[in-house]
């Protein structure tokens, strides 16, 4: 078992674990780990394990209300997207919006901050779009 630090894309030993780390371990091993983890230094996510989960995948922006000018303003900055803000407007209506490639992990773990955007974000599994964070 070993952690891996997703700010520096190093592996750690479990005694260096940051809050950028990620678990990194078969299925049967996670439960036990994370349960021997859990402390008030050690923030712990519990993400439903997706057997079909990409890597690197497509990730797009879709249902977004056509008065949703704010939260495509917030996915902009998530994403790292350059679109002028005049755009923002026509972007809304041609939803589905292709935003970049990226790390659907990555994204998932920035999602935990910001739960409000979870429900706008997805990613291209094999022709159809899928949420990026599971359940929504």
């Amino acid at each position: 078992m070993v952690l891996m630090n997703c700010g520096h894309g190093t592996y750690l030993p479990v005694n260096q674990i940051t809050s950028m780390a990620m678990l990194i371990c078969d299925e049967d091993e996670s439960a036990r780990i994370t349960a021997g983890m859990r402390c008030p230094a050690v923030p712990v996510l519990d993400m439903p394990h997706d057997a079909d989960l990409p890597v690197i995948a497509d990730i797009y922006v879709d249902r977004l209300p056509q008065d949703g000018l704010q939260i495509l303003a917030e996915l902009r900055r998530l994403l790292g997207m350059v679109w002028p803000f005049s755009d923002l407007r026509n972007l809304l209506a041609a939803q589905p919006i292709r935003a970049r490639a990226s790390d659907v992990a990555e994204m998932r773990s920035a999602l935990t901050a910001i739960p409000h955007l979870r429900p706008y974000l997805f990613h291209d599994a094999h022709g159809s779009l899928t949420p990026v964070w599971p359940g929504d």
